[in-house]
C-alpha cells in the first residue's frame, strides 16, 4: 500500500470529504535513474491518478442506524498513524554526532524511528535516490526523555560484515507494525547492506 496511514483502520466513515494532495519536487532528477548524464532528455508526466477506496453497502436497517448516529453529530474517533520526515542536510566530518529533533506533542507519541543515510545522490541522475548508504556506521542511540533505545551498543562493523543486529531490527519491524506472526523481509542480508542499511527502532522494545 502506497499511502498506508490508515491501513489498520477497519471501520467505515460517512459523509466525509476526502482529498488527495500530491506535492511534487521542482525537478524530476531525483525520480530518474539513468547511466546517461544528459538530464534534458528525461521528464516524468503524470497523466492519471487512480485512488482506490472501498465502498460498503448496508441493508435498510443498518442504514437507518447509521443515519441516526450521523444526525446526532456523534463523534467517531479515527485512529491513524502519522509519519514525520526530518532531514539533516550535511553531517559533520567527525566520528561522533548528536542531532536534536523536536519531539511530537502529547497527543502524538513516537512508536517507530527509522534512520537512513545518503551520500551525494540528490539531483544526481546517475545515482539511485532510493538507495541508502551505511557510511561505516558503528553505533546509534535514540534518547526519548529519560529512555534510551537501544540500551546496548550495536557494535556494527560493515567492513567486516558485522551487522546481524541491525538486520534483525530491520526484519522484525514488519512483525511489530503489521502484527504478524513472522516477518517476510524484502532484502536478504547482503542486499540490506548494499541497498538499504536502515536503523529501525521501536519505542516499546528494540528489534
Amino acid at each position: 500500500m502506497l499511502m498506508g496511514f490508515a491501513e489498520d483502520y477497519h471501520k467505515i466513515v460517512m459523509n466525509v470529504k476526502q482529498e488527495l494532495v500530491l506535492i511534487r519536487y521542482n525537478s524530476d532528477f531525483n525520480a530518474i535513474h539513468s547511466a546517461n548524464e544528459t538530464k534534458d532528455n528525461y521528464k516524468i508526466t503524470l497523466n492519471k491518478v487512480l485512488w482506490k477506496m472501498p465502498h460498503i453497502s448496508v441493508n435498510d436497517s443498518q442504514k437507518l442506524r447509521l443515519l441516526k448516529n450521523f444526525e446526532n453529530n456523534r463523534d467517531l474517533p479515527i485512529v491513524f498513524r502519522s509519519w514525520e520526515l526530518h532531514k539533516y542536510p550535511e553531517l559533520q566530518q567527525t566520528k561522533n554526532h548528536t542531532w536534536a529533533v523536536k519531539s511530537s506533542n502529547q497527543l502524538e507519541k513516537p512508536c517507530y524511528i527509522i534512520i537512513g543515510f545518503q551520500t551525494d545522490v540528490k539531483n544526481q541522475i546517475t545515482k539511485n535516490m532510493s538507495r541508502f548508504q551505511h557510511c561505516n556506521l558503528t553505533n546509534l542511540k535514540v534518547y526519548l526523555n529519560s529512555e534510551v533505545y537501544p540500551y546496548d551498543n550495536l557494535n556494527i562493523d560493515f567492513t567486516n560484515n558485522i551487522y546481524a543486529v541491525l538486520y534483525e531490527m530491520y526484519t522484525q519491524f514488519q512483525k511489530s507494525y503489521y502484527y504478524k506472526a513472522f516477518s517476510e523481509p524484502t532484502y536478504y542480508p547482503i542486499l540490506f547492506k548494499n541497498n538499504a542499511p536502515l536503523v529501525v527502532i521501536v519505542k516499546e522494545r528494540i528489534f
